[in-house]
């Protein structure tokens, strides 16, 4: 007797991201090892091992090292590498030609654009038949108006959290906070960009989010979504070793991790720390995008040790040398510096908007405060630095949560949701 084929094997994934985070590689690793990635579609795919890579200065290749997929045969990766170079280039040149409106020519949007166009083509003229198509937030409309007319199944990843969300934070700011406002990011969004946004989930038979937050803000969307929605939660790198955390007598080391603007709670941040009282040393690392310069902020990071940009190994270990990540986000579908600080023994204190929900129990392995609460962000650092017992409770218990969240699991656990997804998809 014939056994029956698991129909889940036959399937052939099309991945697309233009930038290739962290999690995107993980995705990609995953597809490739149970065998169902078509191809991945990205723009700069660095060789280490091509001839030119062998020519290029010792610095460039490392730089250029970050863009490198190992895990993934050269042969499954197709790129589209030049305009995402030239931002680069030019983005660090502060030539008058960048600039980061989303219209620009060497802009983020544009370059997302031109990978969604490019995907879309080629699927159109037959040069990629896969029977999925797996796209992101910005970079999905084209290539899933193509997939639609081609009868292929469209899932959606929403990495971000949903545009609506985002504009009631803001409208909120606004009142509150009017001065740093030119400092949040989404303020300048166009109503272009935005309906772009809406088409690509409405086009969407699947999505996939991070967080239940990011989940949660999905319920905004105007109509019934009418689709499944997977929530699987990001990876932790591998936990650095037990650290010893800062004595009774020594200053409370406080980090903040993330780019420079007001969506992180910025604002929130600055006033705990100047409310606190005990003996402490405060370290911010992340660059500040030029578009999110504000009076309040450049002045707030004047008055602390700054790291504009540092690499992420560095970073990792700059974790380590803390006792507390404070990270009082307004509006993210992750964060995954929650996870990279946890792993490194550094307890992190969060808001609900972000993985806290689903990667935090309060008063065990971290901690957790209301959006805008300074108050709150003072007191609980003020305990910390009054009990160093609980604090290196805290440090132990979030090490040993990020050990049960690896990124092996995020993978097993992505893949095990993808061809739950298809199946379902192929049922329908």
């Amino acid at each position: 007797m014939n056994e029956l084929k698991d129909p889940s094997q036959n399937e052939r994934v099309l991945l697309v991201h233009p930038t290739g985070n962290q999690n995107v590689r993980q995705a990609a690793q995953a597809l490739y090892e149970s065998g169902k990635l078509a191809v991945f579609y990205t723009t700069v795919a660095w060789n280490p091992e091509s001839r030119l890579a062998k020519l290029m200065p010792a610095k460039l290749q490392r730089d250029l090292g970050r863009r490198a997929y190992t895990n993934i045969p050269q042969e499954l990766i197709q790129s589209q590498p030049w305009s995402e170079l030239m931002r680069q280039f030019v983005g660090r040149t502060r030539l008058s030609i960048h600039n980061t409106d989303e219209k620009s020519f060497f802009g983020v949007d544009a370059i997302y654009r031109r990978l969604d166009r490019k995907v879309a083509r080629e699927l159109k003229a037959g040069l990629i038949s896969p029977t999925a198509l797996y796209s992101y937030d910005d970079c999905a409309l084209h290539c899933f108006k193509a997939a639609g007319e081609l009868g292929i199944k469209r899932i959606f990843e929403q990495p971000t959290v949903y545009h609506r969300a985002v504009e009631e934070m803001i409208r909120t700011e606004r009142e509150l906070n009017p001065e740093w406002i030119n400092c949040l990011s989404g303020v300048n969004d166009s109503a272009d960009k935005l309906a772009r946004k809406d088409e690509e989930l409405r086009r969407a038979d699947a999505v996939f989010v991070a967080s239940s937050y990011c989940a949660d803000t999905l319920k905004l969307f105007p109509e019934p979504l009418n689709k499944p929605v997977y929530t699987v939660n990001y990876g932790a790198p591998t936990p650095g070793p037990q650290k010893r955390l800062t004595r009774r007598t020594e200053p409370l080391r406080v980090l903040f991790v993330g780019s420079m603007n007001q969506r992180k709670g910025i604002s929130y941040l600055f006033k705990a720390i100047e409310q606190l009282k005990v003996a402490h040393e405060f370290t911010l690392i992340g660059g500040l995008n030029p578009k999110y310069k504000c009076k309040p902020l450049t002045e707030g990071l004047g008055r602390y040790r700054w790291l504009h940009s540092i690499p992420h190994g560095e970073v990792l270990r700059e974790m380590r040398a803390h006792d507390v990540l404070v990270f009082p986000t307004l509006y993210d579908a992750f964060g995954l510096v929650i996870l990279e600080a946890m792993a490194q023994g550094t307890v992190v204190l969060t808001t609900p908007n972000s993985a806290a929900c689903d990667v935090i129990e309060h008063g065990v392995n971290g901690l957790v405060v209301p959006v805008r609460d300074a108050d709150a962000i003072t007191s609980q650092l003020t305990r910390l630095a009054e009990d160093r017992d609980s604090l290196y409770q805290l440090s132990e218990a979030g090490r040993q949560s990020a050990a049960e969240r690896s990124w092996a699991r995020y993978r097993a656990e992505w893949a095990g949701a993808i061809d739950e997804c298809l199946q379902a998809l192929n049922e329908k």
